[in-house]
């Protein structure tokens, strides 16, 4: 994967590196994917496995993106949003340089939307739990972006 799946091989790495020394037989590394709607988990060892891994489903690998119960995705919504969840990007100098919400439309699809350039917006965000609220979303659509609004 890109750099939203990267940050797991560090681990993957370190934790081989303790096993072929023999400090560890057996270790465990999990990791979130990017979009964090997918959980890995990876057993590894210097033994084989007693029983064979038959019978796992393939199925995230024949549909990856689809999950257990997908939510159909709005890739131009506008109007009225409610926030399920949302993180704040900080530049080095720590302040807020925007925010990312996903949420759901009235109609009950997915957004993603970038946070309007506002201050008080960012205050809003990083000092109360901000879930459940509703934010009013525009769509722009030449640069394809949705920007969210208090």
């Amino acid at each position: 994967g890109g750099p939203g799946n990267n940050y797991n091989l560090h681990a993957v790495a370190t934790l081989a590196e303790q096993i072929t020394t023999g400090r560890y037989r057996t270790g465990l590394v999990t990791a979130l994917g990017w979009f964090m709607y997918k959980h890995a988990a990876g057993i590894y060892s210097s033994r084989r496995p007693e029983k064979s891994l038959a019978g796992m489903s393939a199925a995230d690998h024949e549909n990856p993106l689809a999950g257990f119960d997908p939510v159909p995705v709005d890739e131009a919504p506008t109007g009225k949003g409610i926030i399920e969840t949302y993180t704040i990007v900080y530049r080095p100098d720590h302040t807020p340089a925007y925010g990312v919400i996903y949420g759901r439309t009235r109609q009950g699809l997915r957004f993603v939307a970038r946070t309007a350039d506002d201050p008080d917006l960012f205050a809003a965000l990083s000092g109360k739990d901000m879930v459940g609220r509703t934010v009013r979303l525009t769509h722009d659509t030449i640069t394809k972006i949705t920007t969210a609004y208090l």
